[in-house]
């Protein structure tokens, strides 16, 4: 982060380079992300959830601390994976949490897939989504982004009309 005061400061590639579109589905598996998807289902929700949060707010703020203790015990349980990081143990115990139908993550290709370094300007991102069985453990979050890019539990992405009816 070249914002630190102990960072140098180094001169970034303006070009954007658009072949790595090609290269990140191919990292995901040529499975495309839910966004560039966009199942009707999906679609239908989260629209309608935009305009009732527009028209009538029901947002409400929290804020935790994370313990540094619980953490790193957290990360001695990993399973098939050579570690799991801060992030990984977080993801799944939010999502563990909210039990929610379907999470979303965004994955940054820098220094992931060939051609795209920390040197590059502009997003080289996409998303990856996640169901109940797919974010059970810090694990299968890490295997997700380990490469292949993609869900490494057996759930299976929901439906257009569970989408519509009872997306969460």
């Amino acid at each position: 982060n070249m914002l630190s005061n102990d960072q140098p400061i180094v001169s970034l590639s303006p070009y954007r380079k658009h072949e790595l579109s090609n290269k990140i589905v191919t990292a995901m598996g040529n499975e495309q992300s839910i966004m560039s998807s966009s199942p009707p289902g999906f679609l239908f929700r989260f629209l309608t959830s935009v305009l009732r949060n527009s028209l009538f707010p029901a947002t409400k703020t929290f804020g935790f601390t994370i313990s540094k203790d619980w953490i790193r015990e957290q990360k001695t349980q990993s399973i098939n994976v050579p570690f799991v990081s801060t992030n990984d143990v977080v993801v799944s115990k939010f999502c563990n949490t909210l039990q929610c139908d379907l999470a979303i993550m965004a994955i940054n290709f820098r220094g992931r897939i060939d051609g795209c370094t920390d040197d590059d300007v502009g997003n080289y991102e996409d998303l990856l989504s996640y169901t109940k069985d797919d974010y059970v453990t810090p694990s299968l979050i890490r295997k997700s982004v380990s490469g292949p890019y993609r869900r490494a539990g057996n759930g299976k992405m929901p439906s257009n009309w569970e989408h519509a009816t009872r997306g969460t």
